[in-house]
């Protein structure tokens, strides 16, 4: 049997896999984006934390007062033309503080938000990942952490630093990345034995190469999802702190230091509880839609089962 050369043609097969491959990920980007924006709800929620934000940016700037002067002829006004949330106390202008102290506790809230997924998605990767003793060793540490009451170590650090805000983000997220530690460590625990993850070790990558460039990409859902709830989280922490009085302190302003200063005045002149209370409600309500919304684009298993149906 003659074979000639000519009866050898390249296969096709792996380009049309590629090109396949390349379709799914095209279809499940769009769908992703179509699930967002076919989601009136987080849309909704996504305007509401827009104007949120730049209200904390340009909202001091409508009005011509301070968040920190004082004026005794205009003590605890009700909302007016003038002073359109009214004042406090010390005559303090309530428009200005609460768009300040939205700054500040949108701030806070932020950064310890990042912090928390930082570190956890660093420090349960790596458990994950090593496994054996090492995964052993960091667990029973996330135990004993989780086992002391938070309430103590958040007063320990503000005793210790004392008030600001860089204490109080560091007193926020000491503990609070735990969960987020335990979210990825469990993906990783799924992820690490799959082939092209061992092909990687044969090849020589190091632990940080293949958590960094291969393990933490594939949690990328569990991170973001988990953010979006450690941000309202650590806005409500610090607004209790405030509330306690160990957080921020007058004169400035944040949304839990307006709670407890106005709570002081709840039957005479409730606005000054109830304009930051709202606030802090509608923040955290529209962080928690978000969070619902990425969950439900992200996650493949409910995708699945939606698809299914």
């Amino acid at each position: 049997m003659n074979v000639t050369k000519e009866k050898f043609r390249p296969s096709t097969d792996i380009y049309e896999s590629i090109e396949e491959t390349r379709t799914i990920e095209d279809i499940s980007i769009k769908h992703i984006k179509s699930m967002i924006l076919s989601n009136k709800i987080m849309m909704i929620s996504i305007i509401i934390l827009i104007t949120y934000i730049v209200m904390a940016i340009v909202g001091p700037f409508l009005i011509p007062y301070d968040y920190k002067t004082t004026d005794l002829s205009n003590v605890n006004k009700w909302p007016n033309s003038e002073h359109w949330f009214g004042t406090d106390e010390l005559g303090r202008d309530l428009w200005q503080r609460t768009w300040v102290g939205a700054r500040v506790s949108i701030f806070i809230g932020i950064i310890s938000g990042l912090i928390q997924t930082i570190v956890g998605a660093f420090v349960g990767g790596m458990s994950g990942l090593l496994g054996g003793k090492v995964d052993n060793i960091i667990m029973r540490c996330l135990d004993i952490i989780s086992a002391i009451p938070y309430t103590i170590i958040t007063i320990l650090i503000m005793v210790v630093m004392g008030s600001g805000i860089i204490s109080l983000i560091i007193a926020i997220s000491i503990t609070s990345w735990i969960d987020m530690a335990r979210l990825v460590r469990g993906q990783i625990i799924q992820l690490k034995n799959l082939e092209y993850i061992m092909s990687a070790k044969l090849m020589g990558a190091s632990n940080l190469w293949i958590l960094f460039k291969h393990l933490l990409p594939n949690c990328i859902w569990i991170i973001i999802i988990q953010l979006t709830i450690s941000i309202p989280e650590a806005i409500f922490s610090e607004a209790y702190l405030s509330f306690l009085g160990i957080g921020i302190k007058p004169p400035m302003a944040s949304w839990g230091l307006l709670a407890n200063l106005g709570i002081k005045h709840i039957r005479t002149h409730p606005y000054q509880l109830v304009i930051p209370g709202i606030l802090i409600s509608v923040f955290i309500l529209a962080m928690n839609i978000l969070g619902d919304g990425f969950r439900d684009a992200f996650d493949p298993t409910l995708n699945t089962v939606k698809d299914r149906k």
